[in-house]
């Protein structure tokens, strides 16, 4: 079996970053894994005194894997180019990679997992990545990974460099072009109202996330779910999720701090306690995979957690943006 690189963007995050390294180091073929980790440069000060202690984390070494990569950059790129320049990276040996950001730890198993799903589904051009995060839903079933059909979980997932490359085909327009239809915007928010939102704002093109200074599309998780969902295809997740998110602590770019662990929706919830899958063995042939099933969508959906004012408000500004798609 060959093993996928893993892909780490990094900047000022010093211990999210090696308690990162250090869950990746347990696992099982840790060994037979290449690392590009790619540290952008400071935009200001504030990031200064992490930034030094993120270099001297990696200029000391980093032991456990087959080969370390380390790039430094001489300006501020931000975090979405130094995604692609990883992936750039990775691409001129590998035709798959693992990306993950620097806030992510790992079940020991993770490597195992997703590499054999790698080999297993080269061919089947429908799945179009292995996601490692599982959200903390009641899932109905054991023994299983689900075939997620909408949201994209991109705390820590591979996938194939060709794949991504359909993925990068995919643009603002064809959101727009689906969302012409009431019928797909109707079966957008039966099977998502979160997704269905994110839709709206972008054919409007008022997304500060998913599109450039330029309105042309990013294509991160919310965008990847959408590609999901309009082009029929499938990411896989287990039901146990393999990755703890230790990053909203307010130290990253889209996370807020968790003000009130008791609570289970994607707003409040302590990601940082979520439990994950601590074994070290992970067989595929024990487990069947199997599509996601109404109720898990609704408890999605649930998790997601959107205001009827929101849903509202989104559904007029569809109503007025249909008419003038029309039109174009």
């Amino acid at each position: 079996m060959e093993y996928a690189p893993v892909i780490i963007k990094t900047l000022n995050r010093y211990d999210h970053l090696r308690q990162c390294i250090e869950s990746l180091q347990k696992n099982k073929g840790a060994e037979f894994t290449d690392i590009y980790i790619s540290v952008d440069y400071p935009p200001s000060e504030k990031y200064r005194e992490g930034y030094l202690k993120v270099r001297k984390y990696t200029e000391q070494g980093i032991t456990g894997f087959h080969k370390v990569h380390i790039f430094y950059h001489e300006k501020n790129i931000g975090s979405h180019e130094n995604t692609k320049f990883l992936i750039k990276e990775a691409e001129k040996d590998f035709d798959t990679y693992i990306f993950t950001e620097d806030d992510n730890v790992f079940s020991p198993c993770f490597l195992t997992y997703v590499n054999e799903c790698l080999e297993k589904y080269a061919d089947d051009e429908n799945i179009f990545a292995i996601c490692g995060y599982s959200y903390p839903v009641e899932w109905e079933r054991d023994g299983v990974i689900i075939k997620n059909t909408c949201l994209f979980p991109a705390w820590g997932y591979a996938t194939w460099i060709n794949r991504r490359k359909q993925l990068l085909q995919f643009s603002k327009e064809d959101i727009q072009q689906y969302m012409r239809r009431f019928h797909n915007a109707h079966f957008l928010y039966k099977k998502n109202r979160h997704l269905f939102i994110e839709a709206v704002n972008i054919a409007r093109n008022n997304h500060y996330l998913a599109l450039n200074d330029q309105k042309k599309l990013k294509h991160i998780d919310c965008v990847m779910g959408l590609y999901l969902t309009m082009r029929d295809k499938y990411s896989l997740m287990p039901i146990v999720s393999m990755v703890r998110n230790i990053g909203c602590d307010g130290s990253g770019l889209n996370c807020a701090k968790i003000t009130d662990s008791r609570k289970v929706n994607a707003k409040e919830y302590d990601f940082s306690r979520q439990l994950i899958d601590e074994r070290e063995e992970f067989h595929l042939n024990d487990y069947e995979i199997v599509p996601i099933s109404q109720s898990e969508l609704k408890k999605l959906d649930q998790f997601m957690v959107t205001s009827f004012q929101d849903r509202l408000k989104a559904w007029v500004i569809w109503t007025l943006l249909y008419f003038r798609l029309l039109k174009a």
